[in-house]
């Protein structure tokens, strides 16, 4: 988070239509969204901004993630810890996720051969689909190995 990344001006306003004005503690956990490839829990991303913003509340935080995640601008993975980890909604590229049930362990996956049934099956169905998350809950190997 050394860098600040530029938000893309579309992202404002979209939030500036949609969701209000784009306070500073917004205009933060967008940009921390942003400058990180982690997937992250509402605490964890809490707990890093406390460290350069004291007075960032943790409500705040939460309520703002609620907020993103209706609007596009980060996702909600992995719902089955907890209250669920975070990823910007606008990283580069769709991609969808594995997650170990044992040790929490994240795997993003593309996938043209399901992207395209998916597609498919919307069709079929005359569904428009505007976006999607594939999300497959198991075990990883690592886990497997040691009898998890």
């Amino acid at each position: 988070m050394d860098s600040q990344p530029r938000l893309d001006p579309g992202l404002v306003e979209l939030l500036r239509r949609r969701g209000g004005r784009l306070t500073t503690p917004r205009r933060r956990i967008l940009e921390y969204l942003a400058s990180t490839s982690r997937h992250e829990s509402a605490e964890t991303i809490h707990r890093q901004l406390r460290r350069r913003f004291p007075r960032m509340g943790r409500a705040t935080v939460f309520r703002t993630l609620r907020l993103f995640e209706e609007l596009g601008l980060c996702r909600r993975i992995a719902p089955t810890q907890a209250l669920g980890l975070f990823e910007s909604g606008r990283r580069p590229g769709h991609h969808d996720h594995m997650v170990c049930l044992a040790c929490g362990r994240i795997v993003e996956f593309v996938s043209p051969d399901i992207e395209r049934l998916q597609v498919a099956a919307a069709r079929r169905r005359g569904f428009l689909p505007v976006r999607h998350a594939l999300e497959i809950s198991g075990y990883c190997r690592r886990c497997r190995r040691r009898g998890r």
